[in-house]
């Protein structure tokens, strides 16, 4: 019996082998869209759609999207259930994830949880981005910070969900820390972070879910505020047990069962004060420290330095001096959040303009991390730049 993967993959390759033998090239189509500051969506009529927030782009970008061929065939037992799309900005990547979408069919629409997922062409090799059926119009989506090719590949059931229930007295939001894959070879690394809000009782049935996360090994770490006569504290606790050996492989169609619901409580004694650190990004190195660290002497406006490394940026401005924590930060994205000495949170983003020359660009303050994160606002809107000292 053919899966309806199979069955679409030789549809597919038939498709594709009658516009060559008619057209020579394939009859592809293409769709091209300027995107800037405010950001926007570009939407090919094959069912393949970017959404970009604001800011993700400093300047002007132009944007194509184009069907195409695979640049090589799915790994073993994955079948295709889509058109590949390419993305292409011309090398400049967003300071956002950008949203992808792909709609379903009805068959598609009703496969079971994790068995449908987004894959990306690296260059070399496919690697599963997972993804999710948005529930409002039914379509699969995943985030990105990079572009290339892209496509929907059905067969084992790699990703799977995890739910989180708070017992404890205060709202959280849970990130992950760290994490191990179990496929390196299939999986791609995460790159960036989305927190889940987890709320406590009445309301703490498990609705905090991070979707289709890949096989592996994964640490959590949870933060709440909890509120003081001087004013706010900050708290967190780490979830997650000790790294397995990863020295056996699985097999390609068995499942690694995660604990249906991570339970945790924002009231007991075994927390840590302060923020979450910040989420560990693993590349073959280990451990990438943030790609900005060093001395920097200001060019224009009113920062004269800075000295910046992975958990602190301190400035002097004229006449005075200011330190702030690093509360998070990504190189993929090229944004942190710090906090201020006054207990605000700030996000900031910047820019290599070149080796030695960087560009910053500062959001507006806000009172808590969580609106720092999602914020979209910008205070004066202009780059200031720096050159790193020798």
């Amino acid at each position: 019996m053919k899966t309806m993967g199979s069955k679409y993959l030789m549809i597919y390759l038939v498709f594709v082998a009658a516009a060559a033998l008619s057209c020579g090239q394939g009859d592809y189509q293409s769709v091209s869209k300027t995107i800037g500051g405010a950001g926007g969506t570009v939407e090919h009529p094959e069912g393949f759609a970017l959404s970009f927030e604001e800011g993700s782009f400093a300047q002007d970008v132009d944007v194509l999207v184009s069907e195409v061929g695979l640049p090589q065939a799915l790994p073993n037992q994955i079948e295709v259930v889509s058109k590949a799309f390419k993305v292409d900005t011309g090398g400049v990547d967003p300071a956002r994830p950008v949203m992808i979408r792909f709609s379903l069919d009805s068959d598609q629409k009703a496969m079971e949880e994790g068995l449908l997922v987004m894959f990306r062409w690296d260059g070399e090799k496919w690697g599963s981005l997972g993804g999710q059926v948005d529930q409002e119009d039914g379509d699969f989506i995943s985030h990105v910070t990079g572009f290339s090719v892209f496509i929907l590949g059905t067969g084992r059931s790699l990703h799977k969900k995890f739910e989180f229930k708070n017992n404890g007295p205060f709202s959280a939001a849970v990130f992950v820390a760290d994490y191990e894959l179990a496929h390196p070879d299939l999986d791609m690394p995460i790159t960036f972070q989305l927190g889940v809000p987890v709320f406590p009782p009445p309301y703490n049935h498990p609705v905090g879910r991070f979707h289709h996360y890949p096989q592996g090994w994964f640490q959590f770490c949870a933060e709440w505020e909890e509120d003081n006569e001087q004013g706010t504290d900050i708290w967190h606790k780490f979830m997650g047990g000790t790294k397995p050996d990863w020295t056996y492989s699985l097999d390609l169609n068995t499942d690694l069962d995660f604990p249906p619901i991570v339970q945790f409580d924002t009231g007991i004694t075994s927390k840590i004060e302060g923020p979450c650190p910040p989420a560990f990004i693993l590349n073959e190195g280990g451990t990438q420290g943030i790609a900005i660290s060093g001395n920097w002497t200001g060019v224009n406006g009113p920062i004269s330095s800075m000295c910046i490394s992975d958990t602190s940026w301190d400035l002097v401005f004229v006449g005075n001096d200011t330190h702030a924590d690093i509360v998070e930060y990504s190189n993929e994205t090229e944004t942190c959040i710090v906090r201020w000495d006054i207990n605000d949170y700030e996000k900031i983003a910047w820019r290599f303009e070149s080796n030695d020359l960087m560009a910053i660009l500062f959001y507006e303050s806000e009172s808590t991390l969580d609106d720092a994160r999602n914020d979209t606002d910008f205070g004066d809107e202009e780059w200031y730049t720096f050159s790193k000292d020798d």
